[in-house]
C-alpha cells in the first residue's frame, strides 16, 4: 500500500515490503545520493501508521493552523457576544427623547456684521489668441468677441455676489488685481501666426475694454484700487529677461494706457492704480500682506505648482524679511547700537507677508493652509493645454473677501462660460463702441 508520503512510488513500495531497510540499501537500490536516501528513509519512519495521509511534520503543522482558527473563531464569538450584550444594555439604559414642542430659538444677525473688502483677481486673459472650437473637440473656443463677452459676464457675476453680501459685510472698497498675461503675446511662432489682432492693436483694444469694465464697477464701490503686474506672455523677448522685467511687457503697456483712458476717475480719487516696476510686490489690506506676482517662475512637478508654492512661499518669506532690513523706508538709523538692534528685530518680525496671490496656472486652487491663491484664467483651455497636457480648464475669476479680524474669507470662484456657448457681448455703447470703431468686432 502505497503512503501520501513526498516519497516515489517505487521506493514507497519498497520500504512497504521491507520496512527495515535503511539509507545505504536505498541508496545501493535506487541509485540516489546518501542525502536523498536518509530523507525518505526518516519520512517512513515517521509515518503515523500504514493508513496516515500525512507525515508527522505535517500533521503537525495542521493542529497549530486548526488550533490557531478555533483561537481565532472564540475570540469573535466574545466579541459578538461582548458587542450583543453592550447593544442590549443600552438600548434597556437610553431612553428616546419625547417630542420637544419647544426649541431653543436661534436667531442669526441682522445687519452688519463686520466690514469687508472685495478682491478680484483678473489673470490669464489671453487677449488676440485665437482658440478654434474645431480643433478643440468642441471643448474649448476662444476670441476677441468671446473675450469681451466674458470680462462682461465677470463684472455681472461680481457684482450679483457683491451686493448679496453687502447688507452683512459692507463691502465698500474693491482691490483688483491684475495679475498678468493680459495679452496672448508674440512668444511663440503659432501665437504671431494665429493671433486675431497684432499686438498693439489687441493692447489697445484691451486698454479700452479693461478701462469701461471699471467704469461699470465704480458705482457699487467707494473706492476702487487696481494693482497691476505683468505676466509671462506679454515680453517683448522670446526668452524670460529680468532686466527691465515690467517696462519691457506688453501687459505693462496694457495697465498704462487703462489709466490714461481712467485718468479722470483717478484725479478724483475713485480709482487708485498702482503699476510697479517690479514684478511682485506688497499689498495690506485690512493689516494683512499680501504678496502679488504673476508667479510664472514657481517651479511644477508632474503638472502640479503644488509643491514648487511650498518652497517658493519659504524661500519669498526669508527674502522679504531681509528686504525689510535693507529698506530705507522700514529700517531707521539709530547711533545707539541697541535700539538698532531692536529695530531690526523688528523690521524683521513684520516684514513678511500673510497671504499669496497668484496667475499662470490657468487652474484655481487655494493650497498652503489656505494662504495661497492660484488663479483661473479667462481663455480657459486651448490647443497646447489640450494636445500636450491633455487638459482643459473652465474659464473663471476668484473673487475674496478680506476681514480685519480673520484674514482671508470666502474665496469663490466666479464662472464665465454661459451653458450652450451663448456669449453675452458688450452693448453699443459705454461697452463697445471703440472696439467696433477701431477694429470692426461685431457687438450686439
Amino acid at each position: 500500500m502505497k503512503i501520501a508520503l513526498n516519497i516515489p512510488d517505487d521506493i514507497a513500495d519498497f520500504l512497504a515490503q521491507n520496512p527495515d531497510a535503511g539509507r545505504v540499501i536505498l541508496k545501493e537500490k535506487f541509485e540516489i545520493s546518501v542525502v536523498e536516501a536518509r530523507y525518505y528513509s526518516r519520512l517512513w519512519r515517521n509515518k503515523l501508521s500504514d493508513s496516515s495521509a500525512t507525515s508527522l511534520g505535517e500533521a503537525e503543522l495542521l493542529r497549530i493552523q486548526a488550533r490557531n482558527s478555533m483561537a481565532q473563531i472564540k475570540d469573535l464569538q466574545k466579541r459578538v457576544a461582548t458587542d450583543d450584550i453592550l447593544l442590549g444594555n443600552i438600548r434597556d439604559i437610553v431612553p428616546a427623547f419625547p417630542i420637544i414642542s419647544k426649541l431653543p430659538t436661534i436667531k442669526a444677525k441682522k445687519g452688519l456684521i463686520e466690514d469687508r473688502d472685495a478682491m478680484s483677481i483678473w489673470s490669464d486673459i489671453h487677449a488676440g489668441e485665437h482658440v478654434e472650437r474645431d480643433q478643440m473637440e468642441g471643448m474649448g473656443e476662444y476670441n476677441l468677441s468671446i473675450m469681451a463677452g466674458r470680462i462682461w459676464s465677470l463684472i455681472v457675476g461680481k457684482i450679483k455676489i457683491i451686493e448679496t453680501l453687502r447688507e452683512s459685510y459692507g463691502v465698500r472698497k474693491l482691490y483688483l488685481d491684475w495679475l498678468g498675461d493680459f495679452v496672448g503675446g508674440n512668444i511663440h511662432k503659432e501665437l504671431r501666426e494665429t493671433n486675431d489682432l497684432p499686438l498693439l492693436k489687441t493692447v489697445m483694444l484691451l486698454s479700452h475694454l479693461l478701462s469701461q469694465a471699471v467704469i461699470m464697477l465704480i458705482p457699487h464701490f467707494e473706492e476702487i484700487e487696481i494693482t497691476c503686474v505683468p505676466g509671462n506672455h506679454g515680453r517683448m523677448s522670446k526668452k524670460p529677461e529680468f532686466k527691465n522685467r515690467v517696462s519691457n511687457n506688453y501687459d505693462t503697456l496694457t495697465y498704462q494706457i487703462t489709466s490714461l483712458f481712467l485718468k479722470n476717475y483717478i484725479d478724483t480719487g475713485r480709482v487708485k492704480m498702482n503699476i510697479p516696476d517690479s514684478p511682485e510686490c506688497i499689498s495690506v489690506r485690512k493689516e494683512w500682506a499680501f504678496l502679488l506676482g504673476h508667479s510664472d517662475n514657481v517651479t511644477a512637478w508632474a503638472g502640479f505648482p503644488v509643491y514648487g508654492f511650498f518652497r517658493d512661499n519659504a524661500k519669498q518669506q526669508t527674502l522679504r524679511k531681509l528686504r525689510s532690513v535693507f529698506s530705507a523706508k522700514d529700517f531707521k538709523h539709530h547711533d545707539d547700537v541697541d535700539n538698532a538692534e531692536a529695530n531690526m528685530a523688528e523690521a524683521r518680525r513684520v516684514s513678511g507677508y500673510d497671504y499669496r496671490l497668484a496667475g499662470h496656472w490657468h487652474t484655481p486652487m487655494v493650497m498652503d493652509d489656505w494662504t495661497t491663491i492660484i488663479n483661473g484664467s479667462l481663455i480657459g483651455g486651448n490647443e497646447f493645454s489640450l494636445q500636450k497636457l491633455h487638459a482643459v480648464s473652465k474659464p473663471c475669476q476668484i473673487l475674496a473677501f478680506v476681514s480685519e479680524r480673520w484674514g482671508l474669507k470666502s474665496v469663490e470662484p466666479i464662472h464665465v462660460l454661459d451653458k450652450g456657448h451663448k456669449f453675452k457681448l458688450f452693448k453699443d455703447g459705454v461697452m463697445g463702441e471703440m472696439a467696433q470703431a477701431l477694429h470692426g468686432i461685431k457687438v450686439d
